[in-house]
């Protein structure tokens, strides 16, 4: 062989080899490369009721939710945070001991919220304690959305704070009714929530509430972290618009003198999660804060009739087109029945009406609270 020969051969060998190993690194890398779930779909070309008679109305439903909202987070959202202080007493002394502050809910399907909840609360509270369930409030299987959630941008910088704790129910041993209210679910759930308690500090502080109860920073700062403190355990007062920011609902489950609040979120030392029952109010309360009920973001509500437990009906398992446009039009007429605009709400109760900060300074991403069309969910 020619050393020209020889020369060819290797100088062949080794752009085998080079095209080999870049072959292999290109390849190894590729799993760093994350396509966040909740980027665009093209399934949402179709109008999403469409798609819930075509996919069926949970995976419809639940593929729309984990969208990203269209309206991305605005970059000067921290200067919109208002100055959080006492009103009442001096900031709370360090020097007397450390605070660790827990935020219990329960949580199933609903993303928006949780991203309200986080970035309203992140700064007041060490651990979120997120707990669902493989199980919906029917008795039916649902998908373990934390798992699916934590990889996503939306919520990647609270992810070292979440303890995610799974409610595990053998799906062969139970079996609900989706045309008959059953509370026994969500009891089951709570239960599994005032557990953990046992693991905490007696002097640990513990917020309880489902994902969408959002209490405000002020009333939440003022309750943990100024001197002297309010009896605990203590409810919080929070402003009900049922699912119109422009309004509020006067509820079945206020505050004492306070009907345009809903009273079930609470907070209390960790030593007191078994004094009554896990959803109790109590005579001290704080007011200020959101409940984001009836929120009619489409697939929300949708995921809502499916799985809620004082909602629900086997026939919705095959949902047509129909019966899709005529639940989400029913939630926004749902609103006007028991409801004020905010100038007729009494001046006691003002104090409760809030707005989270990440909403003000992101007015256009949950545009649903406004009874405006999500494009996440043409309808």
């Amino acid at each position: 062989m020619t050393a020209q020969k020889r020369l060819n051969k290797v100088t062949f060998i080794i752009l085998v080899l080079f095209f080999v190993v870049f072959y292999w690194k290109v390849d190894s890398l590729r799993p760093l490369v994350v396509v966040p779930h909740s980027s665009s779909s093209d399934s949402r070309k179709v109008n999403f009721c469409e798609q819930v008679a075509q996919d069926g109305p949970l995976n419809a439903a639940l593929e729309r939710s984990l969208l990203q909202p269209e309206s991305p987070l605005s970059t000067i959202c921290k200067k919109w945070k208002p100055e959080l202080r006492c009103r009442i007493g001096q900031p709370f002394d360090s020097s007397q001991g450390s605070i660790e502050v827990y935020d219990i809910f329960l949580f199933s399907f609903e993303v928006d919220a949780l991203e309200i909840r986080f970035h309203e609360m992140n700064e007041l509270v060490d651990h979120f304690v997120l707990l669902e369930s493989n199980i919906d409030h029917k008795g039916y299987p649902k998908p373990l959305l934390w798992n699916i959630l934590k990889d996503d941008p939306r919520f990647l910088p609270f992810r070292s704070k979440v303890i995610h704790i799974v409610r595990e129910v053998p799906l062969d041993s139970v079996r609900g009714d989706r045309n008959k209210i059953e509370w026994s679910f969500e009891h089951q759930s709570w239960e599994k929530a005032l557990e953990f308690c046992r693991f905490l500090p007696s002097h640990a502080i513990v917020i309880l509430g489902f994902v969408d109860e959002i209490v405000s920073r002020q009333a939440l700062y003022e309750s943990i972290y100024c001197d002297p403190r309010p009896t605990y355990p203590l409810s919080f007062g929070i402003w009900f618009p049922f699912g119109h920011l422009e309004r509020a609902y006067q509820s079945d489950w206020p505050v004492q003198d306070h009907p345009y609040t809903y009273g079930y979120p609470s907070l209390r030392y960790a030593s007191q999660c078994f004094e009554g029952s896990f959803r109790q109010q109590f005579s001290t309360h704080k007011l200020g804060g959101l409940h984001i009920s009836n929120y009619c973001f489409p697939p929300f509500v949708i995921l809502k009739e499916l799985t809620g437990t004082e909602y629900g009906s086997e026939s919705f398992h095959n949902m047509t087109q129909e019966q899709c446009q005529h639940l989400v039009s029913n939630c926004k007429s749902s609103t006007f029945g028991r409801t004020v605009p905010l100038d007729q709400v009494p001046e006691e109760d003002l104090e409760s009406i809030y707005i989270p900060w990440l909403i003000q300074c992101n007015p256009k991403r949950y545009p649903a609270l406004m009874h405006q069309t999500d494009s996440r969910a043409i309808v």
